[in-house]
Parts: C-alpha cells; structure tokens; sequence
C-alpha cells in the first residue's frame, strides 16, 4: 500500500480494511493514528497472518496504545513486524474518523 496510507474517512461502525504494511522492511518502524472527527468508539488491531491468504482467517489483537473504547485521537507505534493494523469502529457520530499509517524506510 502507498505509503503513507489516508484512506476517507470511516462513517459506520465495524472492523476496516487494515492497512498492509511491509512487513520485511528492516528495521520495522510503522506508525498508526486515529482522528476523531466528531465522536467515536474505537480500538486498533493487528495481526501477523498474511491478510491475502484465503486459506487462513487472520488472528486479531487489541493493540494495547489504543484498545478497544478509545473515544479521543490516538497514535500508536509498531517496532516488531506486523502483517496488517485496522481500526475497529464500535460507535460513531459526526463527521466519521480519519486513519493514517506511516512506515519508514532505509535511504538508500
């Protein structure tokens, strides 16, 4: 996914499609924030399992900067490899809630 990723923001509830960061990229440094544009509920997760394969049902986990029942803006940090960060919606009013993930990368 490009980097970095701003999807539109959400407007209904529920687990999003989660960002794909590179997950080979050496060293790892990812970053994930969540705007609130009016009021929400929400938790960040991620997972280790290749989201792409349909062989698997990935394995969620609460990130535990921002789990679940998060109502304000958020930012959260990945130093270890991870396959894929979303966040997950339970309430929201307003405007929706906006998400960007950034990972860096080696100069070359």
């Amino acid at each position: 996914m490009p980097n970095p990723y701003s999807p539109p923001a959400f407007t209904t509830t529920g687990a999003k499609t989660p960002w794909l960061p590179d997950s080979q990229q050496s060293p790892f440094n990812a970053s994930f924030a969540v705007i609130v544009l009016g009021t929400a509920t929400y938790g960040v997760e991620y997972t280790l399992d290749d989201v792409n394969n349909s062989a698997i049902t990935p394995a969620w986990f609460s990130d535990a900067n921002l789990p679940a029942g998060q109502t304000a803006n958020g930012v959260t940090n990945f130093m270890f490899p991870v396959q894929g960060v979303r966040v997950n919606i339970a309430a929201i009013g307003g405007a929706g809630v906006r998400i960007v993930g950034l990972q860096g990368t080696q100069q070359p």
